[in-house]
């Protein structure tokens, strides 16, 4: 039998519109995902990194189209104010300089974060977002922080690797959030990515309360090498026994997932 789910506090105020709040980003959520499917250039950028249907809807895959659906389908009358003011607040639109609003994200992939609530319920409470064309400013724009979305804190995949994390004892870490789709994908369950910013002793304290051991899987060149380190550094000072895995032939999780299994992974790990 598992371990009971360790009961994670937010740092939500009391005055803040959270059952809103979250109605907000599942819509997105949601209007997101219905985006991607009308988008064949969004759909084969996925479909090329391995991801099948199925993996592609159990991570709420989307993409945010350019004409700012968002704010089309949520900030309209009645109470428009108040729903731009909570749009605003919880990074799905931000304000341009001439003082009108459009969507936060535009024209990227789109990566849903959940995290747990107050009850254990695991919620929409940010995105990411890839962009779709070389050279664009950012590879990932992630929402800002918000009440919701402490990213300093948090981890992507927790929603569906925190079961197999508390049956094992043990989680592995990795890079980039298609790492951790393509593990999942492949049946490697207790994995989880750093979510929009570099690794923090904040995320190594959540993952210490579900995990005993970690092992830290980045990518080959050295920057992936020494954010792993520093990693590695975090789990150990949270009380978690941490070490960095080297993958063979210089790949990243994902391309070493593609081309000899998701088992393989698991038996480096090991």
């Amino acid at each position: 039998m598992a371990p009971a789910e360790p009961a994670i506090e937010s740092s939500m105020g009391a005055a803040k519109d959270y059952r809103c709040a979250y109605e907000f980003m599942q819509r997105a959520a949601d209007i997101y995902a219905q985006s991607l499917r009308r988008n064949q250039d969004a759909m084969a950028y996925l479909r090329g990194r391995g991801f099948s249907d199925a993996t592609i809807r159990a991570f709420g895959l989307g993409y945010a189209p350019r004409d700012d659906a968002i704010r089309r389908a949520l900030c309209t009358t009645p109470d428009a104010a108040h729903k731009i003011r909570l749009a605003h607040e919880i990074s799905l639109i931000c304000r341009t300089d001439d003082g009108t609003y459009r969507d936060f994200l535009r024209d990227r992939i789109i990566f849903p974060i959940k995290w747990p609530d107050k009850k254990g319920k695991f919620r929409v409470v940010a995105f990411s977002g890839r962009a779709t064309r070389e050279g664009d400013s950012a590879k990932y724009i992630n929402s800002r922080k918000t009440f919701l979305y402490n990213k300093s804190a948090m981890v992507y995949g927790l929603d569906h690797a925190h079961k197999a994390i508390l049956e094992t004892s043990t989680v592995v870490l990795v890079e980039g959030y298609t790492d951790c789709i393509a593990a999942h994908q492949g049946g490697v369950r207790n994995v989880v990515a750093a979510s929009g910013t570099a690794f923090t002793d904040e995320s190594a304290h959540i993952l210490s309360m579900y995990a005993k051991h970690a092992r830290v899987v980045m990518d080959p060149d050295q920057a992936g090498q020494d954010a792993g380190a520093a990693a590695v550094d975090a789990l150990r000072r949270a009380g978690v026994e941490a070490a960095l895995v080297m993958l063979p032939d210089g790949l990243d999780p994902a391309d070493f997932i593609r081309s000899r299994g998701a088992g393989a992974l698991a038996e480096v790990v090991r």
